[in-house]
């Protein structure tokens, strides 16, 4: 309810129809229509926002909202099963005061949030031992964003004691992914894109857009 009334005051509308926000949104009112990569990739909440009634710039701005309640539930559960409930009040205040919470108010036309979802409820997943949802949300999750990887990577952290089941849980979204990007499954086209082989463009747009000091680290991460 809070991000819902605080919405008008913070998301730059702008942001839909520059950057990435305008390739989401394009692709939300056209689904299946290959923008550019690796955007095009990151197609579920686009998807999910096509569902919606009324305007795509709307929908996602309602999508952006239950993205992050959600998220933020499902931290004050896994947090709540760590430790205390005070413990987790704080980690869900700490989550929704954060930059990521912010930034992606500012521009709710961005797919991080619904990517924020299905890692937190990964770690939740993980957490309670229920490895055969942790493998579907891993797969579904990487269709959000391809960062959610990071998330098995953590799996792998863990799961030191038992090497087959963390290789089932890992293969599932490295086949996934594998599965948008080299197959024709989704998009007949595919546009090839890499950062690493564009590093030095990555680096020059991040030295307009945090300074030179700052720049290696933002264009490595």
């Amino acid at each position: 309810a809070l991000l819902a009334a605080a919405m008008p005051l913070l998301a730059q509308v702008h942001q839909s129809t520059t950057g990435d926000g305008a390739d989401y949104v394009r692709m939300a009112r056209d689904p299946g229509v290959f923008p550019e990569a690796p955007e095009a990739f990151r197609f579920l909440a686009p998807w999910l926002a096509s569902l919606l009634p009324g305007a795509a710039t709307t929908a996602f701005i309602e999508l952006t909202v239950v993205a992050l309640a959600a998220t933020a539930a499902l931290l004050f559960v896994w947090l709540r099963d760590l430790g205390t409930t005070p413990t987790a009040i704080w980690g869900v205040a700490a989550f929704l005061c954060s930059g990521a919470t912010v930034g992606a108010a500012r521009n709710p036309y961005l797919v991080d949030p619904v990517a924020f979802a299905f890692a937190a409820a990964a770690f939740l997943l993980l957490w309670r031992g229920r490895y055969a949802l942790l493998a579907l949300c891993l797969g579904v999750g990487v269709l959000a964003k391809e960062t959610v990887l990071v998330v098995a990577v953590a799996v792998a952290g863990v799961g030191y004691r038992t090497p087959r089941r963390v290789a089932a849980l890992v293969a599932v979204p490295v086949v996934v992914y594998a599965a948008i990007h080299l197959t024709p499954l989704v998009y007949s086209y595919r546009g090839n894109h890499s950062y690493v082989r564009d590093i030095r463009g990555v680096f020059r747009y991040e030295r307009t857009e945090v300074g030179v000091i700052r720049a290696p680290v933002q264009a490595i991460l």
